[in-house]
């Protein structure tokens, strides 16, 4: 759900017990479960605590970002969560590899709702005749927020053949690790960076030279207005934002400012 709709709830979980570790992820990312701290009921949860391997406040700050971004754009997202990990919860884990680093992530930590029996995307051909229009969009929406990580051997992508969602966005927003100097001035025009994103997309191969069908995709652009800024602003945790989330915020704000230039640049590389 969007986070601009009324009925959208955010919420807050406070982890109670182990399931098991996701060993595939390179995070290693926890399940967990958990109770909401305001309906009390309990919910399975993906976490990844803020101290476990490419995981830290900036990485944290990239997922919900990137979760609330997709969704305004209508792409599907595991629902974000935030798992608040105690000393009592750490010591579930004691004498195993992850204590410390478990340890080291008291506190609120980015998770989602956990999604089992999908199948991770594998580029099945009728899947990708069937989504095509679906994959466009992500391959735009990851080109958009800088997202590197969605490759051959990692497509972070699941789908039950009905439908696709997309996940692991810790890594997103490159620009966030970039010296000022080193920035593009003009983040609408694709440069060398952009183009090393495309080459080693999973999609990349695949969308190149087909019809391009999503053009009112960047027209979904215009939701990432004041009230959607404002609103993701007001639920991302204080020791997340620090300034990078104006970064974020002032980067893509200009390649949604000039969303039919973005286009222009898309359509070419897929050309």
């Amino acid at each position: 759900m969007k986070i601009t709709n009324p009925n959208f709830v955010f919420p807050q979980v406070l982890a109670e017990s182990k399931v098991k570790t996701l060993e595939t992820g390179a995070t290693k990312p926890i399940v967990i479960m958990g109770r909401d701290k305001k309906l009390y009921t309990l919910t399975t949860c993906v976490a990844k605590p803020i101290r476990f391997n490419r995981m830290s406040e900036i990485a944290s700050l990239s997922e919900l970002c990137a979760s609330f971004i997709a969704s305004e754009l209508d792409l599907k997202v595991p629902s974000p969560v935030i798992v608040e990990i105690t000393e009592d919860f750490c010591e579930l884990y004691r004498g195993e590899e992850t204590f410390q680093s478990l340890h080291n992530s008291i506190g609120l930590n980015f998770g989602t709702v956990y999604m089992e029996g999908w199948t991770t995307w594998n580029n099945d051909v009728h899947l990708l005749q069937k989504f095509h229009k679906n994959l466009l969009n992500i391959f735009i929406f990851d080109m958009f927020i800088e997202n590197g990580d969605r490759r051959p051997d990692k497509p972070n992508m699941f789908t039950n053949r009905e439908e696709i969602y997309i996940y692991d966005h810790e890594t997103s927003f490159s620009f966030l690790h970039m010296f000022s100097s080193a920035l593009n001035p003009a983040p609408w025009k694709l440069n060398s960076g952009d183009m090393y994103t495309a080459d080693n997309h999973i999609l990349f191969p695949y969308l190149k030279n087909k019809d391009f069908v999503s053009e009112d995709f960047f027209e979904k652009f215009d939701n990432l207005n004041t009230e959607f800024w404002s609103k993701a602003e007001s639920l991302i945790p204080d020791a997340w934002r620090c300034d990078n989330f104006e970064k974020i915020k002032n980067y893509l704000s200009l390649k949604v400012i000039n969303a039919d230039k973005y286009k222009d640049e898309i359509r070419r590389l897929l050309s």
